[in-house]
């Protein structure tokens, strides 16, 4: 075992949790050994780059089924769907079509009845239970502030991390990318003992956001990110999204349509029975709305 924080030599072996067991390179900022979430004030200005690099593996839903335990009625009947590993995805569709239910069979809090889930990095005839997509895939829900648990930031930015004493570098590893995901929600700045009830709801829906990167997911599902937020919020939140999506794959269930359809990459319309219809194909930057087709999408 590792003996000292700072003697233990290159050799000594670390329990992985959730991440590559690359451990990033020495800097010359120090973190204290006492705690986890501990994060220096200088590392915001650390190169993150070993802590989350871009993912390879691309999502692929193949011939999805779901019937819900003790229902007669099938929600989702062969849905396909497969994603490149970075680029944000727009799902729309009548309420009760099956969106939400796809992103939690996606993300491992549901298991099929049939079909595969699994990514282009892996077997692709394999479906990967629901563990393993729990590793891969984050998902924040509608109004995810109502599931928040923790008293301050830091509790709920930790929640699930190992309780045992880790070895130095992997505490730095994980405050690493705990600083890392603040950072790419724009909260680096706020110290990690911040009241939870005291942020805005804007600011939740980004603490919520951060919760799942910290897992580095290669997938991060949302449902209904804009939703009970006001204007400036929206703006904010949407604009975060266009920019998360450049390092990871972004699937987002909305009926926001008119908001976040001009940073989409790709959309998708939902029918009944889960049916996938391509609706919309935006190069990289463009800004096209979907004009007079959005009348078609109001009211979903």
């Amino acid at each position: 075992a590792c003996a000292t924080a700072r003697s233990a030599p290159a050799s000594c072996s670390t329990r992985a949790w959730r991440a590559p067991t690359r451990v990033p390179p020495r800097t010359s900022w120090s973190a204290s050994p006492r705690r986890v979430g501990h994060v220096p004030r200088r590392a915001a200005r650390v190169s993150l780059v070993t802590v989350a690099a871009k993912k390879d593996g691309g999502l692929i839903v193949r011939d999805v089924e779901y019937t819900p335990v003790g229902a007669g009625v099938t929600v989702l009947e062969r849905v396909n769907l497969r994603l490149p590993p970075t680029g944000l995805n727009l799902i729309v569709g009548r309420s009760g079509n099956g969106k939400s239910t796809l992103l939690s069979l996606v993300a491992g809090l549901a298991e099929p009845t049939g079909g595969v889930i699994t990514f282009s990095d892996l077997d692709p005839g394999v479906h990967l239970s629901a563990a393993r997509r729990l590793d891969r895939v984050g998902l924040v829900f509608q109004f995810p502030e109502r599931h928040f648990l923790g008293k301050n930031m830091l509790q709920e930015l930790t929640f699930g991390w190992p309780q045992t004493n880790e070895s130095f570098p992997e505490r730095r590893r994980l405050a690493l990318r705990l600083q890392e995901a603040l950072g790419a929600v724009g909260m680096a700045d706020f110290p990690l003992d911040t009241p939870v009830r005291s942020l805005s709801g804007g600011y939740k829906r980004r603490l919520a956001l951060a919760i799942q990167l910290v897992r580095d997911p290669y997938v991060l599902c949302l449902d209904e990110p804009l939703a009970g937020l006001d204007w400036m919020a929206r703006a904010e939140v949407t604009k975060l999204l266009a920019n998360l999506r450049r390092e990871r794959a972004v699937v987002v269930v909305s009926h926001d349509v008119e908001e976040i359809a001009p940073v989409a990459d790709r959309a998708w319309r939902m029918g009944p029975g889960g049916v996938m219809r391509p609706e919309l194909e935006l190069a990289q930057g463009a800004a096209r709305a979907f004009g007079d087709a959005a009348s078609e999408f109001s009211g979903f």
